[in-house]
């Protein structure tokens, strides 16, 4: 009997209104050292990207001939979204190359087509 337990359970759903703007979906690879963690990367964009980022994920983590010895090629999936109107291609366009700039300078990374 589970009844108890739900009973005496406070968790309380929540909701959250879904999205009344589309998103706009961006990649971006980028080769950093083999010793930084992927949660800094996802930080700086994240922190750069305010408030138009929703959401930063890696999705490919690769070490391989193609990238130099003692580093990572790191692939995030980045979701652009506004809470007030959709976006523009030149607003995400300004907002990404701020990102690449500021991961290049903080990060040491290098950008990978």
């Amino acid at each position: 009997d589970t009844e108890p337990l739900y009973a005496a359970s406070k968790l309380v759903p929540a909701y959250r209104s879904l999205p009344r703007f589309p998103a706009v979906l961006r990649d971006l690879a980028v080769v950093v050292p083999l010793e930084l963690p992927n949660d800094e990367v996802r930080r700086v964009i994240l922190e750069v990207g305010k408030p138009l980022v929703e959401d930063a994920q890696v999705f490919d983590v690769y070490t391989g001939e193609q990238i130099p010895q003692g580093r990572k090629n790191l692939a995030y999936a980045l979701r652009y979204r506004s809470a007030e109107r959709t976006l523009t291609d030149v607003e995400v366009n300004e907002a990404h190359q701020r990102i690449v700039d500021e991961v290049k300078q903080r990060l040491g990374a290098a950008l990978r087509a």
